[in-house]
């Protein structure tokens, strides 16, 4: 932190001038910059909480009291932020999962397909997150599966994804019930809640 040289400095009068406020935001913004680059910063809790913690929070909310509308937006623009940072863990994923679900609800079906799209090659393309999510892999299959069915658009390959899920990952059988992602979601919000 001592190679930063980027905060303007202290005004003690004519704090809240246009040019004094534009000054702070250019200063923050090449703070947080700062940071990103710094790669051990951008991870700490202390940054999280300031960056999206509230977010996080308050649409957990939302989703839990089917506020969906409200939801959106706040989701949406965590996702952008998070993806910026090139975060791919489980909170991208959930922020992912949590995004489509509001989406399809306010019957925002083209948007919901778009990011559920971005959801499944994360998923696909990194073990890790596999691994991470691994407990939303189906259900967001399944929610793709009938999002697809709305849209007209062709099921196969994602119920072959979904065939292939069930058996490789579960040992199920393709006619038992996965849960559904709203109410994934929502159970594990609870029990984050609770620890």
């Amino acid at each position: 932190m001592e190679e930063f040289e980027g905060f303007p400095k202290k005004v003690l009068i004519g704090n809240f001038s246009q040019d004094v406020i534009i000054e702070r935001c250019k200063g923050l913004s090449r703070f947080l910059n700062f940071i990103h680059k710094e790669g051990v910063l951008s991870r700490t809790a202390v940054f999280s909480k300031f960056l999206y913690h509230s977010e996080v929070k308050a649409t957990n909310d939302y989703l839990l009291q089917s506020q969906f509308n409200e939801a959106c937006p706040i989701l949406e623009n965590t996702y952008v932020l998070l993806d910026s940072l090139q975060w791919d863990t489980g909170l991208i994923l959930r922020t992912l999962c949590q995004l489509v679900v509001c989406l399809y609800a306010i019957g925002s079906y083209q948007k919901a397909h778009t990011y559920s799209t971005i959801a499944l090659a994360k998923f696909h393309h990194s073990p890790t997150n596999r691994k991470i999510g691994r407990d939303l892999y189906l259900p967001l299959l399944v929610f793709c599966d009938n999002l697809w069915g709305v849209l007209g658009k062709d099921r196969c390959v994602i119920r072959a994804r979904l065939e292939a899920a069930r058996k490789h990952n579960t040992g199920r059988r393709c006619d038992e019930v996965t849960p559904n992602l709203l109410d994934k979601l929502r159970d594990d919000i609870a029990l984050r809640t609770l620890h």
